[in-house]
């Protein structure tokens, strides 16, 4: 082909018909060009369908995380839907127990579980990968790059608190069994035996961590179903 185009333009030359051969020589240059062009936008329609390819692949895999952490997050709520009344009446016990309208003598069951804390795992492997290779790029929506960004930040706020207040359900704990009795799924302690300042102030610290951190699970659940419902779209 290269020589055929040669040797059309000698042969303009050899016939003197210069004018001729500019106009050629010019079409000639719009042709490469064209062509040029084209080859590029044929590698961007290449490197398109790639990317589409891999965004499909990484959806597929964080929506079948984030539907696992979904399940989690859900026996995790439905554990503490079932516990929360037991606390809403040992908060009422306690207090009514400072109020002096408790017998000092009578005993306050307290359920074992109360110094227990969950921590919620996820697997993030597609989420590390994606921040590490770069490819969250592959991702044109901001709304799921803000969404997966503060559902990590959520996590992480999440192994704060426990780390934060281990120490001090490990104190109330060891309280706890100083002064009670262990029953079938319940601490037995004598109304009068929690009338001091060292277990009300530890109690009233680990519930408020417990509340603390159940809004932060809240926040987690929120977040885990927003970000299924973007990566759906």
């Amino acid at each position: 082909m290269i020589k055929f185009f040669r040797h059309i333009r000698q042969n303009l030359i050899m016939e003197n018909k210069t004018g001729k051969y500019f106009k050629y020589a010019i079409g000639e240059i719009i042709l490469v060009v064209i062509g040029i062009l084209i080859a590029l936008q044929i590698n961007n329609w290449n490197e398109q369908r790639n990317d589409n390819a891999e965004l499909w692949q990484y959806k597929q895999r964080l929506i079948r995380q984030f539907q696992k952490d979904s399940s989690d997050l859900w026996s995790y709520n439905e554990g503490y839907n079932y516990i929360k009344p037991l606390f809403k009446t040992l908060d009422s016990t306690f207090r009514e127990n400072l109020k002096g309208n408790v017998n000092k003598d009578s005993i306050i069951k307290i359920p074992v579980f109360i110094t227990l804390q969950s921590q919620f795992i996820t697997e993030t492997h597609a989420l590390i990968e994606l921040n590490n290779t770069g490819k969250m790029s592959l991702f044109k929506n901001d709304s799921i790059k803000d969404k997966l960004t503060e559902y990590q930040n959520l996590i992480a706020q999440q192994h704060d608190i426990i780390d934060r207040t281990k120490s001090k359900f490990d104190d109330f704990d060891k309280l706890l069994y100083g002064l009670a009795k262990y029953g079938e799924r319940y601490y037995l302690v004598k109304a009068k035996d929690i009338d001091q300042d060292a277990f009300m102030n530890a109690y009233w610290y680990i519930d408020a961590s417990r509340k603390g951190q159940q809004l932060v699970y809240d926040d987690i659940t929120r977040t885990n179903h927003e970000i299924i419902q973007l990566l759906r779209q």
